[in-house]
């Protein structure tokens, strides 16, 4: 039925969100009673933008022809009392007669019920019937249940869980038990592809097969495979032990970091750093125990141990000074750009100037590449080249002080039961505590609370710090899964799965050594002060069509109430957005490459990528050509955004809100100019640091150093940030005033001209004093 406000003019069911649109059959002696105190509102629960009133003693949904004693329905069903109705999606539990379980039958119930039930219990046993190889079936509880399933399950059973004991009487599809935190998990048949990756504790039991990549980027759970293991096995496992009483496949244990792998018959091939190593006395009681809990009977002498041979710990370089970028050369004229008049032969050449000689002869003395954060440095287009038309004649433009010209934005509510409004369109970019300082991340949180917006976790999980100054905070979920914790994903606002980023889309991250200080080792399950490697691709998902199921077990897991976020980096906007909306994501983040980074290749940096500029536009296409271009996804643009004329632009382009790093870093005190005579005692200067690899910083914002860090008073950072937010907020509220727009995201291409050929074919605008937009077709 409508809601208490009433009902929504001309909208129908699709103005309802997805859990009232359900069928209630009244029985004849409520029937009248309940029908009074629902006449004054109409039912919304046709489709076909069409409304209907209650008639007979059923409300009515198209497609359901009969009442509901005719014909068997889900969501249905009577209780005794004064409760008339279940709760939408509510199912009704009976006892297994043989084994005293509850049982939950999905042929009588769906998905999200069943996992409702489960995530409400707080103990008892449960049998799960024909699971018929549903998707994240069991995933993400948290309370010491007994669970047993009768049949095959899909991808991501038993993901993130804690405490509950699960077994399944059949095989499972990708992903079991990925990132469970304790309690057991046994599988009777075989398992496909990255079971228990990136686990943090407990037990999985295979009693049967599993097939590539089992134990990817383990952190902590133990694995026992009954039979054999396919390659790829315990790929970058950080902690734990893989015990497999078959084969392995090739590459096993490759970039292995401080796991246990224990293999009882051959291996096909080992992987890079992964070497046979001495079974000590200590290991075979390891062995014993484990496989005797696993319920296996095999001598502990019969296996072969595996493990690191560390050589891929650091990257080798003595001085690190090695790594980061050289000073750049002056240009050989002077600061009017006139010849010095040098004699012809000393002429530079425009290819190999000074700036290539230097990295190429680094190059060749070091044998690295260059690493440095920051974004790119080249010459992009970019948002300057746009101007706005203010209105004249043609348009009537707002006055400043008397109409109002509204900035706020609510992000994900395609599915989410819990969107975020924002009070304005500019949010804070996921960057890691790691990379900054605790200080740095908390500073970062309350700037964004105090003007009204989000902020970011980033790579490396969620520090108390943040999530206390945050009134709202996205829970970052990436390839590396460092510091994923199933609590820290529900304790979010809203979960923003990173695909890539801007600065290196299809290439991973790094943090040297010198920043893996105890805490941060503690929060990744690394061994301290070793170089830490995040992969460039999820370890349990690899294409669209996973990304779509992965996308459905985080909604089960949290309820579906946050929003889902999918961050891509600008390389093919057109066709990664459309297959985000496809998988089923509430916003997409686009990053340019201008975006910044921590630490990468200086090359990707560079060279991966494209502007920001270019880059909204394709997204935008997509959006539309799928129609849900501002009323269905919504599109975050991020990628060197300054000002709030970038945010207006950006906006008018088609995003509805823009994204911040390193502006946010440098608002909050980096590359200060009072610091400029200690950046110049690391061989940079102020506003041109980028070394924030070395974790050297004298601001305290990208560094792990206790004295460092203790510069930066994240109160005082935290407040320098809410005014920068404030100003690029009046900034664009000033241009969309001006171009007659009494809310920002309002503005529209049509209020945009280019003052380049190159801007106006990026942008789809035309060249500023004509129609004309370079490869359009006039009309």
């Amino acid at each position: 039925m409508a809601p208490p406000g009433g009902r929504h003019h001309r909208r129908g069911a699709r103005a309802q969100p997805r859990r009232p649109r359900r069928l209630l059959h009244l029985r004849r002696r409520r029937a009248r009673r309940v029908r009074r105190a629902a006449r004054p509102h109409r039912l919304q629960a046709g489709g076909h933008r069409r409304d209907r009133r209650l008639g007979g003693h059923v409300l009515g949904i198209p497609g359901y022809r009969r009442a509901a004693r005719f014909r068997r329905r889900r969501h249905l069903g009577a209780r005794p009392g004064r409760r008339l109705h279940l709760e939408p999606g509510e199912i009704v539990t009976r006892a297994d007669p043989v084994a005293g379980a509850a049982v939950l039958d999905l042929a009588h119930a769906d998905l999200r019920s069943v996992n409702r039930t489960l995530h409400e219990a707080g103990g008892g046993d449960f049998t799960i019937r024909n699971p018929q190889g549903a998707h994240a079936l069991a995933a993400g509880l948290d309370a010491p249940l007994a669970v047993t399933v009768e049949g095959h399950v899909g991808y991501y059973c038993a993901g993130m869980n804690k405490q509950a004991h699960l077994t399944v009487h059949g095989n499972a599809g990708p992903g079991l038990a990925e990132n469970v935190m304790s309690g057991t998990v046994r599988i009777t048949g075989n398992a496909s592809q990255s079971a228990g990756a990136t686990g943090h504790g407990g037990l999985v039991v295979i009693e049967g097969n599993a097939s590539a990549r089992c134990g990817i980027s383990m952190k902590g759970v133990t694995i026992v495979v009954g039979g054999n293991v396919g390659h790829m096995s315990a790929f970058m496992a950080q902690a734990g032990d893989l015990i497999v009483l078959g084969d392995a496949g090739h590459d096993l244990g490759d970039s292995i970091y401080e796991a246990r792998l224990f293999v009882r018959g051959s291996v096909a091939s080992l992987g890079a750093d992964c070497v046979a190593k001495e079974m000590r006395p200590e290991h075979r009681d390891l062995l014993a125990r484990t496989l005797a809990t696993a319920g296996f009977n095999a001598d502990p002498a019969e296996f072969t141990r595996y493990g690191s041979a560390r050589r891929l710990y650091n990257f080798k370089v003595d001085d690190v000074d090695a790594l980061s970028s050289p000073p750049r050369a002056q240009n050989a004229t002077d600061s009017g750009g006139r010849d010095n008049h040098r004699p012809w032969d000393l002429r530079e050449s425009y290819t190999f100037d000074r700036n290539a000689i230097a990295e190429i002869q680094r190059a060749a003395n070091t044998g690295v590449y260059r690493i440095r954060g920051w974004g790119a440095k080249r010459a992009l287009p970019t948002f300057d080249d746009l101007v706005f038309l203010g209105a004249s004649m043609s348009r009537y433009p707002l006055e400043g002080y008397r109409e109002a010209c509204a900035t706020n934005v609510v992000l994900g509510a395609r599915f989410a039961a819990e969107p975020i409004e924002l009070a304005i369109p500019v949010t804070i970019a996921g960057m890691s505590f790691g990379s900054l300082s605790a200080n740095a991340k908390e500073a970062l949180g309350r700037g964004a609370s105090a003007a009204g917006t989000s902020t970011t976790s980033g790579d490396g999980g969620m520090t108390d710090e943040e999530r206390t100054h945050s009134k709202t905070l996205v829970y970052q979920y990436l390839p590396s899964r460092y510091g994923m914790n199933p609590d820290d994903l529900r304790r979010g606002d809203a979960i923003e799965v990173v695909v890539g980023q801007g600065a290196k889309p299809g290439g991973g991250g790094m943090l040297l050594g010198h920043k893996i200080s105890a805490r941060v080792a503690d929060m990744r399950t690394l061994p301290e002060g070793i170089d830490q490697r995040s992969a460039c691709r999820h370890p349990d998902w690899t294409g669209p069509d996973d990304l779509a199921i992965k996308i459905l077990e985080l909604r089960e897991i949290t309820g579906w109430r946050k929003p889902v976020y999918v961050k891509v980096g600008a390389a093919r906007p057109y066709y990664d957005t459309a297959l985000a909306i496809k998988a089923g994501a509430d916003v997409v983040v686009l990053d340019g490459m201008q975006g910044g980074t921590a630490a990468t290749q200086d090359v990707f940096i560079e060279h991966v990528g494209i502007p920001t500029l270019a880059a909204i536009p394709e997204a935008v296409r997509a959006l539309k050509e799928m129609q849900v271009h501002r009323t269905g996804v919504q599109l975050i643009a991020a990628g060197g955004i300054r000002s709030g004329a970038d945010v207006a632009k950006a906006i008018a382009l088609g995003a509805d809100a823009v994204s911040i790093g390193t502006a946010a870093l440098i608002a909050i005190g980096d590359n200060d100019p009072s610091l400029d005579a200690e950046y110049r005692s690391r061989g940079s200067a102020a506003g041109f640091w980028d070394d924030f690899h070395t974790g050297t910083d004298p601001a305290g914002i990208t560094t792990q150093d206790p004295e460092l860090a203790a510069r930066l008073d994240p109160v005082l950072a935290g407040r320098r940030l809410a005014n920068y937010l404030q100003v690029l907020t009046l900034e664009a509220q000033t241009l969309a005033r001006a171009c007659g727009k009494s809310h920002v995201l309002n503005l529209e291409p049509e209020d945009l001209a280019a003052l380049t050929v190159e801007a106006a074919a990026m942008a789809g605008v035309p060249v500023a004093g004509t129609n004309w937009i370079p490869g359009h077709r006039r009309d």
